[in-house]
């Protein structure tokens, strides 16, 4: 009788220290089965890109966006150009860039921060994508077809983009965004 009344007026204690148990029992399994990891848990956090004798294997890819312009930069001409609304002076670019097996042409677009860019993406010659992570931008064209990706720019610097999924031997497709200042 004395335990049950003992258990009723300490039920949430009790209740408290049995989780905490079983989180620490958890973290003691999961760190010391590390299911194949090197490291138990934390060998999931890299604390380096490669591994002694790795380097030939690793591919390092540029970053996807960087405050950098380049000083010789030269704003490029789109096919068209028209007011992006009435009233403001953002202007709304067309851009058409074809994707090939040799690569993004042009692999180079230069436009002037604040406007809205629009970019025809045409596939020449099989299938490929167009990726730009900073942006949060993808899209997939198949071989003949053109697709529009339109976005807008409002900070300057240079933006990465690059073939991702489809792209033809596993080649390094890639681009850059140039947003001038």
């Amino acid at each position: 009788m004395y335990t049950m009344k003992y258990v009723k007026k300490h039920k949430q204690a009790i209740i408290l220290v049995a989780l905490a148990v079983f989180i620490v029992a958890e973290i003691i399994i999961f760190g010391v089965l590390d299911f194949g990891e090197r490291d138990g848990i934390f060998s999931r956090i890299p604390a380096d890109v490669t591994q002694e004798g790795d380097e030939e294997d690793v591919e390092v890819l540029p970053p996807t966006y960087t405050s950098d312009v380049p000083k010789d930069a030269q704003l490029d001409e789109p096919e068209t150009e028209v007011p992006a609304a009435p009233g403001t002076d953002e202007t709304l670019g067309i851009f058409n860039i074809k994707v090939s097996k040799d690569g993004y042409e042009p692999s180079t677009l230069t436009v002037k921060k604040g406007n809205l860019i629009q970019i025809n993406l045409t596939a020449v010659d099989g299938d490929f994508d167009f990726n730009m992570p900073y942006k949060s931008l993808y899209q997939f064209v198949k071989k003949g077809e053109t697709k529009q990706i339109s976005f807008g720019v409002k900070t300057s610097g240079t933006y990465n983009f690059m073939c991702r999924d489809y792209c033809p031997g596993n080649k390094v497709i890639e681009g850059k965004l140039i947003v001038m200042p």
